[in-house]
């Protein structure tokens, strides 16, 4: 019932049509807005005035900085064009095809920071960077441009916000399944790049921020390849090999890309498990230290294509395909010691094999009705298929095999609708529906033996229907957005055909957002948030993992949903400094626990939990420029005050203050130098108490020949060996202790070599720019 009523709501919206019986060209004025470099405006105003100023009609331009409007009494008439930060323009008609706009003084609503200033600017609760107007487009990584972002911490190669949760990256409209996608773009190619932390009701809530890029414009037809190569030396050993290619006509564009990479890790540990008594005596202690050896190779091949017959509809098809074989070999030696008796003593050597793969395909349809409106259907499905099997041997003699298996299939559609008056007012409603289909089995069987130590065999159905709306309003020096999304959700989990829940509940999240502008220097925000995310599917997994001889891992299908309350207030000065402050409560959040499990002949079991808890969170943020020097620096406090119960008092509750200090220098014009400073307290949390720990990395960047088309870039990580922290866990009568000998030190080289400007090839994606598709698949 649920897929077709799916299929029903694509049909009605996509079949709607209307034609046109007079050549458009014929009917209406058109010209593209640009800015002073050239560079497309998109959204500007654009205004059918009198020559005493009269305001006769209005539109905006689109996503390419096209506007049209009709030439039904423009005899006489002129055309004024606005945009935020630019001088108005005024033309006469006829048009010519391009109108440029010049960079005007800083005005109240969006405050545009350059020269020695902060190159962000706050618009609608948004940070945004101007790339193309900035220094940081000479930056070697993507990542190293989203650190500049007020409250992202970049970590290895990646960024992640401080608030926690994960973000959702958005590429010019089309939203990507990974930071893979977005981690192929050089900096030279994206326009602007944008965080928002307070995510509208169109999306789940499972994002802690959206991440938004756009890529410069294509204005003409294009062919371009790129070769690149990575290779990363340290006790892990990593190579990786990509091709992209890259083809654009007036009406479509293509990209192929591949991508080979084969990964080597030697890695140790030690993990101590101690069950104690009321009083905090020592029942028995296991102690095992495992050294494992890795390699994975991975292909993946990605395939997207774009269509636009004409200037209402745009077609994007995106498709991709992932494969990879995991081989581990692990040595282990435990010792088990139970108070009174003797300790026991035993060495495991295990093989574990894997194979994964998936592949996902995507179709974006949005058609603009009018200059106001615009409708968007998406659809997509996704496949996967995670296969394990591990031969275990202990004590060299006993032999057992621990098999498991996972198929996914997942459907997705959205359609949306968008209305944009030329008041400061705008409308976004739609439905969505999400259905994820899993079967999984696992078992455990020693040699010699026909009937399995442990065996389990599941069916999980997870559907999702929801309507969403939002509005926002802006006046002068106000911004406010509102929105509520209403969901079903309904779950069926089925294990060994016997043990069957069903679950069917509907919930509401309201959110409002308001930004005030008091004076140029100094803005607030402000937001109240309620968001919604369901299990991983590896915390509902029947999958058993084998850990050592006395520790396993396996998911609980009966975990409820996460809902989480987000109370924050932001203060703004000047676009270089920002301050945040969050108070969050989490329902039914996701907490994985220690317990004995006599089906495992007392071993321990490590299996997740539902528990609710507050955290305080205030960061800071600060980033400026002095000649050759550029900088970011951001800082958080955070404390979770929940009290997690350990024997007859309570576990460790340490606020945490952490901080990341990026430095760059522009030494010559073709060389970069970055030095990274990281450190983070003593943390403890709900059961979990880290240790302090710190890091200093580096990365010099190296350009060859005039059109940059050569680019070397070598970074060090973790140069001091100190990034990860020792772990400890006290829950109950458990007590775990964790020391990692993860060894995170690195030197990655990497040579780009593009062929016929690639630097453009990521243009061909702007369209959709409006309309955000979204795969719920955790």
């Amino acid at each position: 019932m649920f897929r077709v009523l799916i299929l029903i709501l694509i049909s009605v919206f996509c079949f709607q049509s209307r034609a046109a019986i007079i050549p458009q060209d014929t009917l209406m004025l058109s010209a593209t807005v640009v800015d002073e470099v050239q560079e497309p405006l998109p959204y500007a105003t654009v205004l059918l005035i009198t020559e005493e100023g009269e305001i006769l009609k209005s539109t905006t331009t689109d996503s390419k900085g096209v506007f049209n409007i009709s030439k039904e009494g423009t005899d006489g008439k002129f055309i004024a064009v606005r945009f935020m930060g630019y001088k108005q323009a005024r033309v006469s008609i006829p048009l010519p095809t391009v109108i440029q706009l010049e960079p005007n003084s800083n005005t109240l609503q969006e405050v545009i920071v350059k020269e020695k200033r902060a190159v962000y600017k706050v618009s609608e609760g948004k940070f945004e960077i101007d790339v193309s107007k900035s220094e940081l487009k000479k930056l070697p990584e993507v990542a190293d441009v989203l650190a500049f972002l007020p409250g992202m911490l970049a970590t290895g190669g990646r960024v992640v916000p401080i608030s926690g949760g994960t973000p959702l990256y958005i590429l010019n409209g089309v939203e990507q399944k990974s930071y893979d996608r977005i981690g192929t773009l050089r900096p030279e190619q994206i326009k602007t790049v944008n965080v928002n932390y307070y995510p509208p009701a169109k999306y789940s809530a499972q994002y802690g921020c959206i991440i938004s890029i756009t890529t410069n414009q294509q204005l003409t037809d294009y062919f371009s390849a790129q070769v690149e190569h990575n290779s990363l030396f340290g006790r892990r050993y990593t190579e990786e090999d990509v091709l992209r290619i890259s083809l654009s006509k007036k009406k479509w564009d293509n990209l192929l890309s591949y991508n080979f990479s084969y990964l080597n890790e030697d890695n140790t540990g030690t993990n101590q498990y101690d069950v104690l008594s009321p009083k905090g005596k020592t029942e028995r202690s296991s102690i095992s230290y495992n050294n494992e050896i890795l390699s994975k190779p991975a292909h993946h091949i990605v395939e997207s294509f774009s269509y636009r017959p004409n200037q209402k509809f745009n077609i994007t098809f995106q498709g991709d395909i992932n494969i990879s074989n995991k081989k581990a070999n692990t040595q282990g030696d435990e010792y088990n010691h139970e108070y009174g008796l003797n300790t026991l003593y035993s060495n495991t050597h295990q093989d574990e094999r894997s194979r994964n793969i998936s592949a996902n395909a995507d179709l974006l349809v949005n058609y603009t009705m009018t200059d106001k409106q615009q409708l968007s259907v998406s659809g997509g499905y996704f496949y996967a298929k995670a296969k394990s099997e591990i031969d275990l041997v202990s004590n060299s003699k006993n032999r057992s095999r621990i098999n498991g298996k996972n198929d996914y299939n997942a459907f997705n559609t959205k359609i949306e609708y968008d209305y944009n008056s030329k008041k400061g007012f705008s409308l976004n409603v739609g439905f969505q529906g999400n259905s994820i289909l899993n079967k999984g089995y696992s078992n455990y069987i020693f040699e010699n033996t026909t009937t399995p130590f442990y065996n389990i065999t599941s069916n999980l159905q997870d559907d999702e229907l929801s309507l969403f709306a939002t509005i926002n309003q802006k006046w002068n020096k106000l911004f406010i957005t509102a929105g509520v999304r209403g969901s079903i959700f309904h779950s069926e989990y089925e294990q060994n055909k016997t043990n069957s829940i069903t679950d069917t509940y509907f919930k509401l999240f309201p959110r409002i957002t308001a930004q005030w502008q008091i004076n140029p220097d100094l803005l607030f925000i402000g937001s109240i948030i309620t968001q919604n995310s369901r299990p991983m599917f590896r915390d509902i997994s029947p999958l058993l993992h084998y850990i050592n001889p006395y520790l396993y891992e396996k998911g609980n299908s009966s975990l409820k949903s996460n809902d989480r309350y987000i109370y924050s207030l932001s203060m703004v000065w000047k676009n270089k400094f920002v301050l945040q402050g969050r108070y969050i409560h989490d329902a039914n959040a996701v907490l994985w626990k220690f317990t004995e499990n006599s089906e495992l002949n007392g071993a321990l079991l490590n299996s997740p939990v539902n528990v609710d808890y507050n955290t305080w969170l205030f960061n800071a943020s600060y980033s400026d420029k002095f000649g050759i020097y550029r900088f970011a620096y951001n800082a958080s406090f955070r404390y979770i005050p929940t009290k997690i119960k350990f024997l007859d008092t309570y576990a460790h509750r340490n606020p945490n203050i952490a901080f990341t200090l990026v430095n760059q220098f522009d030494i010559t014009k073709q060389m970069i130098a970055s030095i990274d400073l990281s450190y983070s307290s003593k943390n403890g949390f709900l059961g979990v108490l880290e240790s302090p720990k710190y890091g200093l990395s580096f990365w010099i960047r190296q350009n060859f020949f005039k059109d940059n088309r050569l680019q070397i870039i070598l970074r060090g990580n973790d140069l001091l060996h100190k990034s990860i922290s020792k772990t400890n866990v006290f829950i109950d009568n458990i007590k775990v202790q964790t020391t990692p000998d993860f060894d995170s030190r690195f030197l990655l080289l990497t040579i780009k070599y593009t062929f016929n400007g690639f630097k453009d090839t990521f243009r061909r994606l702007n369209t959709n720019e409006s309309n955000q598709k979204r795969l719920n698949l955790q």
